[in-house]
Formats: structure tokens, sequence, C-alpha cells
């Protein structure tokens, strides 16, 4: 749901209706996912990486992802984010890039399939 409309949500201002996620969020844990409702095609995430130039020395990427990786296991860095609504998903960095990649593949398609223009 992200940040802005929690507090719409949680006071009853606002109803959620799926999220987009491939499980439920904790933070709504009574919201069924797309998939749940028979979409099992639109999942999609907005979610939040660290880059580098990719002329960016290996071992310079690693030290810098191994960071994120030890910051996102400090409780007080969990719970903010958390609060935030975020939910931690720091990875290793093969399995970020081939997520990264994977995402430029299904987004490109989304755009031919549907014909959008950038404006």
């Amino acid at each position: 749901a992200g940040t802005a409309p929690m507090p719409h949500i949680k006071s009853g201002r606002l109803r959620a209706l799926a999220v987009s996620s491939n499980r439920r969020v904790a933070s709504l844990p009574d919201v069924p996912t797309l998939g749940e409702l028979g979409y099992p095609d639109m999942e999609d995430y907005t979610w939040v990486g660290i880059f580098v130039p990719g002329a960016t020395p290996t071992d310079i990427a690693q030290k810098l992802n191994d960071a994120v990786l030890r910051a996102v296991q400090d409780p007080l860095i969990r719970e903010r984010l958390e609060a935030l609504t975020f939910e931690i998903t720091a990875a290793p960095l093969k399995p970020t890039a081939d997520y990264v990649r994977a995402e430029l593949v299904k987004w490109a398609k989304v755009v031919r399939d549907t014909g959008a223009k950038p404006e």
C-alpha cells in the first residue's frame, strides 16, 4: 500500500481492495493479493535499490552490497523500514541483478503489448 495511504486505510477512510505482491503484506494481513482474486499475472512491486555505474569494480559493488545486507539486519533500521511499510528483501548481487533484468523484460513487454508511449 505504501506509506501515504496507510493511515487512511488503517482509519477506515480508504479500503484496500488488493495488494499486487505474490503474498499478503504483514501490515495488511486481511487484504488479498491480486493473484488470490484471479489475476495472477498482475504481480508488481514498488522497490528500492542501490545502483552503481556498470564500470564499478565488482569488489567495490560487493562491499556496498555487504554493507546494505548488514544494515537491514540492524533492529532499529528494520523497525523504521517496517514502520514505513517496507518489506525488507535485500539480496546478494547476482539475484538482484537477475531480478532487475527480468523486470526490464517484463515491463518492456507490457509497454509493447499496450502500446504505451512516453509523454
